[in-house]
């Protein structure tokens, strides 16, 4: 299903062009201080709750207001994990433009899960999403960064994590990559704005995928996630790429695309005629 130069042109100024910025009500002002952005780890404190975050980041305001791309790390924490899924060129290409990554890490170690909402983690609480809308607010206080290019990324639990904000946090997301994560049976997070169409680039490794915790059938939490995004209105699709339970390394410049191709806002996707040229041959749209 790829057409050749369906997407020419896209540089991610498609949406950018009719300036659509996320609704001011949902970039709440900061709660606690920020802190100095630079690379490496720093501590944010949203409603008094000191929350370790990694950053990377050249710390600077760039010529152009760059994104901001969170990461969700696996059941195992390591916020440095962001660097196997989002790629080094990518994150040096981010931190150019004056953005930044940001990879909290978990605030709730003593979960077999490590975000709140997600199967086997702390239930009925905000605290991760609390930390993102004190992230967002830092990070245009302190780099004036590009509020129509704030994304969302992670593997596995980290996966689950990017699914649930999708629709948590769908009043300033712009678009997300999950690897391995999706919504499982019964889940239906609250959708913050269903006006959105939050672009979601959903990809899971095959029938071997399977969460090694606790039995997660990725397929099938990959397709209810697709479901639900396209029930909403969101641009999803899926890309099996047949390794089982990991990030295949081939994806990196095809999502790294997909973000800068769906900034906040995005009706019609680009991509709706068909996946550009070039990109994971592996993806397909929903027929």
């Amino acid at each position: 299903g790829v057409v050749a130069g369906a997407a020419a042109g896209s540089g991610g100024t498609a949406a950018g062009a009719s300036g659509s910025e996320p609704p001011a009500k949902f970039l709440v002002p900061a709660t606690g201080p920020c802190p100095e952005f630079r690379d490496g780890y720093v501590m944010f404190a949203p409603d008094g709750k000191e929350r370790r975050v990694l950053l990377y980041t050249s710390g600077k305001k760039a010529e152009k207001r760059g994104p901001l791309l969170f990461s969700w790390h696996s059941t195992l924490p390591n916020p440095e994990d962001a660097v196997s899924w989002i790629g080094q060129s990518v994150i040096d290409e981010i931190k150019a433009e004056g953005g930044v990554v940001a990879a909290p890490s978990t605030g709730y170690p003593r979960e077999t899960r490590p975000w709140d909402n997600t199967p086997m983690g702390a239930q009925n609480v905000d605290g991760d999403q609390r930390l993102m809308d004190e992230i967002v607010a830092c990070s245009v206080q302190k780099l004036d960064i590009d509020t129509r290019r704030i994304h969302a990324t992670g593997m596995s639990a980290g996966g689950l994590k990017s699914s649930q904000v999708s629709l948590r946090r769908s009043g300033y997301l712009a678009s997300v990559i999950v690897y391995s994560g999706g919504l499982t049976q019964g889940d239906m997070p609250p959708d913050q704005d269903p006006s959105n169409p939050v672009a979601a680039m959903i990809l899971y490794g095959g029938a071997t995928d399977i969460s090694p915790v606790d039995g997660i059938n990725y397929t099938d939490a990959s397709n209810r996630y697709l479901d639900t995004m396209r029930k909403r209105g969101s641009f999803a699709f899926l890309c099996d790429h047949g390794g089982g339970h990991s990030v295949p390394r081939d994806s990196q410049a095809s999502a790294w695309r997909f973000l800068q191709d769906h900034p906040y806002g995005t009706r019609p996707s680009p991509y709706a005629i068909g996946l550009p040229s070039g990109f994971l041959r592996y993806c397909t749209l929903p027929k």
